[in-house]
């Protein structure tokens, strides 16, 4: 992925993990254990706790190496931040840490029913004048003003195959949200003079699944992710914003 700066995976199951109120310790222990027992992740990956709402939002951080970890009753969030980093981004790493961080948290947690994983990557890249060249170069619209803190987002259902747009509650299916904007829109990291595409590649379950989460996270960024984010940043190209 060229110039990508944070991936985020996201584990939401069907209903409120309300467990977490009570086991929420036992999960931050094993993990601040695990951290300093493996090769994998190293002893300061996270050196940071927070808790609120009696320990139903819990989050392991370690912001100069832009690891963050949230635990909320609605899903697990998995961070890998680039934003403040000269370190070359590889995603075989990133993947390899989630499933050792997973693994300690679902021995605790048990997640079972889980309706959507989601795999969501920030790239970007200078521009001279971002928002004026999006508006150009993305839109029919033209301007004479000067052109601030251009925002695109839409999302992209994959349709069934009867051609129906599938139910968002109930139905199996895969949904892309693509954000385009001038950078200094971003909300945790702002920078003038550059241009953002973020996308959210999003598996919904149904039937819910309970096993393997971590296999099913490295199956969708090999079978979807790579791919969606390799066509919006080749439409950057082909829309002249950016250099293959």
């Amino acid at each position: 992925m060229k110039n990508c700066k944070q991936i985020v995976i996201g584990i939401q199951p069907a209903t409120k993990m309300f467990r977490l109120s009570s086991l929420g310790g036992q999960v931050i222990d094993a993990i601040l254990e695990k951290r300093d027992s493996s090769k994998i992740l190293g002893p300061d990956y996270y050196n940071s706790v927070s808790s609120r709402l009696n320990g139903s939002e819990l989050a392991l951080t370690s912001e100069d190496k832009g690891n963050v970890l949230q635990l909320h009753q609605d899903n697990i969030v998995f961070k890998k931040s680039f934003y403040n980093s000269e370190k070359h981004f590889h995603i075989e790493n990133v993947l390899e840490e989630f499933r050792e961080i997973w693994k300690v948290i679902n021995k605790i947690i048990v997640m079972k029913n889980i309706r959507r994983i989601g795999i969501a990557g920030e790239t970007r890249f200078p521009s001279t004048n971002p928002s004026l060249n999006l508006l150009k170069n993305v839109t029919k619209l033209t301007t004479q003003d000067h052109c601030d803190r251009f925002n695109l987002h839409y999302e992209r259902m994959k349709l069934a195959k009867d051609g129906a747009v599938p139910d968002r509650k109930k139905s199996d299916f895969l949904n892309v949200i693509t954000d385009l904007y001038d950078s200094v829109l971003d909300t945790e990291n702002p920078a003038d003079g550059c241009i953002n595409i973020n996308v959210d590649v999003q598996r919904y379950y149904a039937p819910l699944i309970s096993d393997d989460v971590a296999g099913e996270v490295l199956k969708l960024y090999n079978n979807e992710y790579m791919k969606t984010m390799g066509e919006a940043q080749q439409n950057l190209v082909t829309l002249g914003l950016l250099h293959a």
